[in-house]
């Protein structure tokens, strides 16, 4: 027994006299406007992973573009992503690794007919699009095909540059239905109620998570996006795990505290206001999935991505390396 008990002492001994992690001078979280990296605003403004780095800096990009430059310049840590431009950028030699999906819910299709339920119910009239050839375009395809509908002989699609643009449309009244991702869902939804009949009230016609669950006969969710480790952080494996229990509590903190929540992302990310993100929060089934046990759902919402383009996701499934191991 005193031969074990030495061993333990020695043990001990070793560990406490291990150097802690060196502090970083900089953490640089970064990720678009959307819901899935409105936690992170949280984050920074909690302190939660000060313990790692002097100073936590939270950047936001745009667009793909903005991303790989980020990437490329190794100027992030970690971003916010969809989970389809992941998969493409790991399956095109990017050494980034999936920690997480958070986002499960953020398309809607938004309507002025309060009589809209269905897909089917939108048959011949005008649906507006964003991105031709992108997610919002493949999922009405995929659900159109799936319900015995041809999306482009039984709607008339019409594609804009982007979500803003698709929501002024119908605020002005000149289309009637449109596919929004949130936040913009919620801040045409407020801003109709808010306008008064100056306007046209708009509704949350369909749910597009509940439609890709009926149609494809799975959980009424997509794995939509998530947050990766870049580059620049890969050889920090203690960060990566801080990281990933910090943002699992600022999902629950968010999840309970929408109001709180939203108020701290409006002062953190320029050009949102309080109003749509706390609805935002509360519409987009937010829920930490670690990427290895969001697998399965992954693999199904990429094969079908796949069959409709397969380039989306750099042309096929990513391997084992791509979902990043669970702290």
């Amino acid at each position: 027994m005193r031969k074990y008990g030495f061993l333990i002492v020695l043990i001990a001994l070793i560990f406490a006299a291990s150097p802690a992690p060196a502090k970083m001078e900089k953490l640089v979280l970064a990720g678009p406007k959307s819901t899935v990296t409105h936690p992170m605003a949280y984050m920074v403004e909690a302190g939660l992973l000060d313990g790692w780095a002097d100073e936590v800096e939270l950047r936001v990009w745009d667009n793909p573009d903005q991303l790989r430059a980020l990437i490329a310049g190794g100027q992030a840590d970690f971003s916010a992503v969809p989970s389809h431009v992941a998969a493409n950028f790991y399956n095109r030699g990017v050494p980034l690794r999936l920690l997480n999906i958070s986002v499960w819910g953020v398309l809607w299709i938004v309507s002025s007919d309060p009589d809209v339920r269905s897909l089917s119910d939108l048959k011949g009239e005008e649906i507006l699009l964003t991105y031709r050839g992108d997610l919002p375009d493949l999922v009405l395809t995929s659900l159109a095909t799936g319900q015995g509908l041809d999306p482009v002989r039984d709607f008339k699609l019409r594609y804009l540059p982007n979500f803003p643009a698709a929501a002024q449309q119908v605020l002005g009244g000149r289309a009637r239905h449109a596919i929004l991702a949130e936040p913009m869902a919620s801040a045409a939804l407020l801003k109709s109620a808010n306008l008064n009949g100056k306007a046209p009230k708009l509704y949350r016609a369909i749910d597009i998570q509940k439609e890709w669950g009926r149609v494809h006969h799975t959980k009424p969710r997509m794995a939509e996006a998530g947050i990766c480790a870049l580059p620049r952080i890969s050889g920090q494996p203690e960060v990566v795990a801080a990281f990933q229990e910090a943002y699992r509590t600022a999902i629950d903190w968010c999840r309970t505290h929408p109001q709180e929540a939203a108020r701290i992302v409006a002062r953190r990310i320029s050009g949102l206001k309080p109003g749509p993100v706390a609805s935002a929060l509360k519409n987009a089934r937010l829920e930490f999935v670690p990427a290895r046990e969001a697998k399965p759902e992954l693999v199904q919402f990429y094969t079908i991505l796949m069959s409709l383009n397969s380039a989306k996701i750099g042309g096929r499934l990513p391997d084992d390396g791509f979902y990043g191991k669970t702290p």
